[in-house]
């Protein structure tokens, strides 16, 4: 064991002190490298405590409000989480469209007093689902519609009441309405199944929330009756 030793040391004083030095930082930059392979980013399913996250990779997933792009090309995306609002930041543009479900990934920072989601890069994005694709329940909109408020939404059910500029959709198992404003006069008789593009909106003046701006309101085969 001692001639080992003597030996290694024979070897390691032949090398010079700025080669082995560079050896041991390259050895270091690997080893960071492969802890950080094993490190997952956070996962959040609210963010109603997003400060006790600052400077740590979260992933987090909600619907779009809007979006806009800065003079300096960056990216800033409103989300809806659950009934609080995010704004994630992107250096460059995504593509995207309001109402899409999206998932990002990005470091928490604090900006003007705010909570944002700055995006490792454009690619820490994905659409879990495009907006033309969800079809949101009444009984979702009746149990948590802050969630969904200014938020294009496509839903279904059968037309239960009927009134000159007002109609009430019921869902199929007969527990949840909610009131729309149709776009047009050509509205199915009641007890009618359509399908409609809608955005969620609150009614102070009656207390109440109500689907407005109601486009593409086509009857569908499905039964009224469940």
């Amino acid at each position: 064991m001692a001639l080992r030793k003597k030996k290694f040391e024979q070897i390691t004083n032949k090398i010079p002190v700025k080669y082995l030095t560079l050896f041991i930082s390259i050895i270091g930059v690997i080893l960071l490298y492969t802890l950080s392979l094993f490190q997952q980013p956070i996962v959040l399913t609210s963010v109603h405590s997003i400060g006790d996250y600052e400077g740590k990779e979260v992933t987090l997933e909600g619907i779009i409000l809007e979006y806009q792009t800065t003079k300096y090309d960056n990216q800033l995306i409103t989300l809806q989480c659950n009934s609080t609002q995010l704004t994630v930041f992107s250096e460059k543009p995504i593509s995207v469209h309001i109402g899409d479900l999206l998932q990002a990934t990005g470091t928490i920072e604090e900006y003007k007093d705010s909570w944002e989601l700055i995006l490792s890069n454009p690619k820490a994005t994905r659409i879990i689902e495009k907006w033309q694709n969800r079809t949101i329940q009444i009984k979702d909109l009746a149990s948590h519609p802050e969630d969904y408020l200014q938020v294009p939404i496509n839903i279904s059910g059968y037309i239960d009441l009927k009134y000159d500029d007002l109609i009430y959709l019921r869902d199929y198992s007969n527990n949840y309405t909610v009131p729309l404003i149709p776009s047009n006069n050509s509205i199915p008789v009641t007890g009618t199944s359509i399908y409609v593009h809608a955005i969620l909106t609150y009614d102070p003046a009656n207390l109440r929330y109500i689907l407005t701006n109601c486009n593409n309101l086509h009857p569908t085969s499905k039964d009224s009756r469940g």
